[in-house]
């Protein structure tokens, strides 16, 4: 399974262009967007290959997904499970024959960290959804976390910053430990590279977007990367290969 997750940060006329060589080639099974701020699908993916499942915020221009995927999934569920609130468009789950494969875009911290603790419950959450798929089968988080993990996966900031926050990071710490894998770093080892800058300067980067692995499966992750050449958002897309 070759997937591609890119926060889009919209769907503009810079971009769709991008979207429609992703569209038009067969180099991915399955491409998954974040922070979508539309309603509907963009023209490409419509007349392409894929099925798509769009699931738009109900604030106007404001978060969303897309998952499309060559392979119909067994199951769909947007948000965490049936019947939890998500008003801002933050989880698809996609199952498969042997994986759940879950697109995400975790929230901001807020300026001055005045949301922590609304992300920190947001977190708690996904993790015992996580868990409790887990115990079903093997399960691939792929999207836009809004953490930058460790110091190598950022180029500046401090831990009073959305993102670099103490509380932030160990959670995501806490959360590998808890059976998932980085998948990049498993791959690249501490490489800095970074999925995207602030303000369009790349010396202000950071790499807040992941592919995690459940570890039953490390063995089939063979590759995954950072295409920080394709322009169009104020993220680059990451790539993730399952053989």
């Amino acid at each position: 399974m070759r997937i591609l997750s890119w926060n889009i940060n919209g769907f503009t006329k810079t971009n769709l262009p991008v979207i429609q060589a992703i569209a038009s080639s067969s180099k991915y099974d399955v491409v998954l967007f974040q922070e979508t701020k539309s309603v509907s699908v963009p023209l490409p993916l419509i007349s392409s290959n894929f099925k798509t499942v769009l699931f738009p915020s109900k604030k106007p221009n404001y978060g969303g997904m897309l998952a499309a995927t060559v392979r119909s999934p067994v199951s769909v569920v947007k948000s965490f499970r049936p019947g939890h609130r998500d008003e801002d468009g933050r989880v698809i789950t996609l199952e498969f024959g042997d994986i759940f494969l879950i697109n995400a875009y975790f929230p901001f911290a807020g300026e001055k960290l005045a949301k922590l603790d609304s992300k920190l419950k947001f977190l708690a959450e996904f993790e015992e959804y996580a868990r409790v798929l887990s115990a079903r089968k093997p399960v691939v988080i792929c999207g836009d976390l809004n953490i930058a993990h460790r110091e190598i996966d950022r180029t500046f900031g401090s831990d009073d910053m959305p993102g670099f926050s103490v509380r932030e990071r160990d959670w995501l710490s806490g959360f590998l430990g808890s059976g998932f894998i980085d998948a990049f770093r498993f791959v690249n080892g501490d490489a800095r590279k970074y999925s995207g800058c602030w303000y369009g300067d790349r010396k202000r980067a950071d790499r807040l977007d992941y592919s995690l692995v459940s570890k039953s499966i490390v063995a089939r992750v063979s590759g995954a990367e950072i295409l920080d050449d394709v322009e169009g958002s104020d993220h680059w897309p990451i790539t993730l290969e399952l053989s």
